[in-house]
Order: structure tokens, then C-alpha cells, then sequence
């Protein structure tokens, strides 16, 4: 049986108990209760590893979070959180450098950006870095393509510093 029905049952049994309580009026433990229940089911959609992951990244712990990475099974994670995943992996691959790296970590971003990421930010840095990695391999037109929407999609400016460099470098081919 996959844990993530085993969560959600103990998850509907910790709702029905709030309830219960909140019948029989006990306000305030079944409030507790009630966040209870939202913490689990929060934690039934998310993967704690991929949680793990995104704060040893943050943290500048690389091989912290390649290690966390490594024990998520992707094939058990909802979509949305398997674009996730293939977005941690191909940061962490453009971490590692080299050429063979730069082909995986355009892999793992064509896929998290086909899975779908949520936010516009990780979309743009998902498309920027593929632009990065198409000036390396000399194809011009995709890293213009590429940047032209990470501008859409950097509604807040906070990527123009990156854009600007990437800009030079496709001066440069």
C-alpha cells in the first residue's frame, strides 16, 4: 500500500476526531487537533525530503542535498512535486560541471518544467539556466528564445543582474 494513502487515512481519522471533539465542546482540542490535521496533510502533499533538499540548497550545503535527493523515489511524488524534484536535480548537476552534467541538468529542466513548477521565479531560473547551458553548447537562437521569457516571467526584476550576464556571454558566440 503506497504511505501516501496510509497519510490520508490518519490524516481523515485526525479531521473526524476534531470534529468529535469539537461536538462534544472541547473547543480548543479540537482546534489543536485541527491544525493537527492540516500540518499532516500538508506533509502528505509535500515530500519531507524535497523539503530537506530545497533547505540544504538554501544553506549552500550541496552535498547535503544531493544526499536528500538521492532518497527520493520520484515515481511516488505528486506531479507538481516531481517537477520539483527534477529542478533540485539539475541545479545540483549544474553544480557538479563538466559537459556530461550540462546535458543531464538540461534534461532534468526540460522535465520540471514539463512536470510544472509553481512558481514564476522557479520557472524563469529553471529557463535561465537552460539558456546558460545553450550559449555553452553554441545555440544562439534558443538563448535568445530563453531569455526573451525569463523577462516575462520576471515580473519583480529580481533576475535582471543574472540577464544582463547571461546577455555578455551571448555576445561573446
Amino acid at each position: 500500500m503506497d504511505t501516501r494513502i496510509i497519510k490520508g487515512i490518519i490524516v481523515a481519522a485526525i479531521l473526524a476526531w476534531s470534529i468529535y471533539n469539537f461536538t462534544q465542546g472541547n473547543i480548543g482540542f479540537g482546534i489543536m487537533l485541527l491544525l493537527l490535521a492540516g500540518l499532516a496533510g500538508f506533509l502528505v502533499t509535500r515530500s519531507i525530503r524535497l523539503i530537506i533538499a530545497f533547505i540544504s540548497l538554501r544553506r549552500g550545503k550541496m552535498e547535503s542535498c544531493l544526499t536528500w535527493i538521492n532518497r527520493v523515489n520520484p515515481d511516488k511524488l505528486f506531479p507538481k512535486s516531481r517537477g520539483y524534484f527534477y529542478y533540485l536535480q539539475g541545479l545540483t548537476s549544474v553544480q557538479g560541471g563538466g559537459q556530461g552534467s550540462l546535458t543531464k541538468a538540461e534534461v532534468m529542466f526540460k522535465k520540471s518544467l514539463s512536470n510544472g513548477l509553481r512558481l514564476d521565479l522557479d520557472k524563469a531560473t529553471a529557463k535561465l539556466q537552460l539558456a546558460v547551458i545553450a550559449i555553452s553548447k553554441r545555440k544562439k537562437r534558443e538563448a535568445t528564445n530563453l531569455l526573451s521569457e525569463v523577462k516575462k516571467l520576471d515580473k519583480r526584476g529580481m533576475m535582471t543582474a543574472q540577464i544582463k550576464q547571461v546577455k555578455e556571454g551571448l555576445r561573446r558566440i
